[in-house]
């Protein structure tokens, strides 16, 4: 209804100003060995709306690759583990223990190679990550299954009929592992609720998804804090919007956001041009009018 899109429109309004007042961006910690597809899944999830810039000056960045951005006045940072597997030892901890002494990140993303086995380095990875994470940032934490497509291709599995439940079984495996891991350090309801998602290449849908990016963002909107969530389902949206074609050059930003904040994260296609657009575009007003453009000419760049 066009008061439920007004209501939408004024939280996220007011989630954007609390978050453009407040001294730390948007901070996004990416953590995954070498090869794990770390770069890529930033990619996936922002495009252009973050720029990769070189390493800062401070410890806790010097084994951190940095992206930054910033839309509509929110600044946006992810931090990629570069060579955290080269790092093993009192370098590899040094990383974890500084990351966990900022306690700053709002989403973090571990990323583990789908067509690779969960071994000694990742045991490694997670002892670490266990004994320095507490249990608030663990409740910020997603657990990505990187690189599904090359896993459905290895020659064991191209063949076979049942890839979802491949997949499924996969994912249990992963589970199990990473339970084990972490056991010894964390309560298992902690553990327990961990969302694992598996992340592809280009081509969204994999056998037991219609669009594994969509059901990524997702879980990590769920999260994140309220302001933080409210914020990302706004990138989200316009990320979908833009890739369905709906945003031209010519097109009113005004005239979609109201069918893109009432329909779901996922909703392809926004009323465009029509009078619920337009209320609720004209609604929103200069702040989030602003923010809206920001990210979808980052976007659209991508």
């Amino acid at each position: 209804s066009i008061q439920q899109n007004k209501g939408d429109a004024k939280k996220i309004q007011e989630a954007i100003e609390r978050l453009s007042q407040r001294e730390e961006p948007v901070n996004i910690l990416v953590i995954g060995l070498t090869g794990a597809g770390k770069s890529t899944l930033i990619n996936a999830l922002l495009g252009d709306a973050v720029a990769k810039e070189g390493a800062g000056a401070t410890s806790v960045q010097s084994k951190l690759e940095v992206h930054k951005g910033n839309c509509g006045g929110i600044k946006i940072r992810v931090y990629d583990t570069t060579g955290f597997s080269d790092t093993r030892g009192r370098s590899g901890n040094s990383i974890i223990r500084e990351i966990a002494q900022a306690n700053k990140f709002d989403l973090i993303l571990i990323c583990l190679r789908m067509n690779s086995r969960a071994d000694e380095k990742v045991k490694d990875m997670f002892t670490l990550l266990a004994a320095n994470i507490n249990k608030k940032m663990w409740g910020r934490s997603v657990i990505v299954l990187t690189f599904a497509n090359t896993f459905l291709q290895q020659r064991s599995i191209k063949k076979l009929p049942n890839k979802a439940d491949i997949i499924r079984n996969e994912k249990k495996e992963f589970k199990r592992h990473v339970h084990g891991f972490l056991s010894s350090t964390l309560r298992s309801e902690t553990i327990d609720e961990i969302p694992f998602c598996i992340a592809g290449e280009e081509e969204r849908k994999l056998p037991t998804t219609d669009n594994w990016l969509k059901d990524l963002w997702n879980e990590c909107i769920k999260r994140c804090n309220q302001d933080v969530s409210d914020f990302l389902s706004l990138i989200v949206k316009y990320r979908t919007v833009i890739e369905a074609g709906a945003i031209s050059g010519g097109t009113a930003v005004g005239a979609v956001v109201g069918g893109a904040i009432g329909g779901g994260i996922g909703s392809i296609v926004p009323v465009v041009g029509t009078i619920v657009g337009a209320t609720v575009g004209g609604m929103i007003g200069g702040g989030l009018g602003a923010a809206i453009t920001g990210i979808v000419v980052a976007i659209k760049r991508n």
